[in-house]
């Protein structure tokens, strides 16, 4: 199966994530964990959301929690990130290392990545997104 591998490192950490291509059987995983997330979703406060944090629960902390192999610390780790990571400490990450990691997951999992709606022109006319 493919793996990416992310290595980060700032004054606080030294970590080198492993990821993995999926089997069918973490797919429904991963799956079955967005519906549970999506229902905690709607039960929240309307307006007491960033979108940004929905995003995290619904995506990112699914595909992290379900793609990760292995986190490996430095010996001059400040901070230790450890497995399994809980959605807590995940958006209290640098951002910089969540998007490293997020990355190498769809890297590895090219139908996990999110589509997104095509955006329209001056004239209401919908683009095609970029297959870049």
């Amino acid at each position: 199966m493919r793996e990416r591998t992310v290595v980060y490192q700032d004054d606080d950490y030294d970590v080198t994530i492993t990821v993995r291509q999926a089997s069918y059987s973490i797919g429904l995983k991963r799956s079955v964990m967005m519906a549970k997330q999506w229902k905690m979703v709607r039960t929240m406060e309307e307006g007491a959301v960033n979108p940004a944090i929905v995003w995290a629960i619904l995506r990112t902390y699914p595909a992290v929690v379900n793609a990760t192999v292995s986190i490996e610390n430095g010996e001059d780790a400040k901070t230790k990130l450890e497995l399994p990571t809980s959605y807590e400490e995940l958006v209290e990450l640098p951002e910089v290392l969540v998007a490293m990691w997020e990355n190498a997951i769809y890297e590895a999992n090219p139908a996990w990545v999110p589509k997104m709606k095509a955006e329209e022109d001056a004239e209401g006319e919908a683009k095609e997104p970029d297959s870049a």
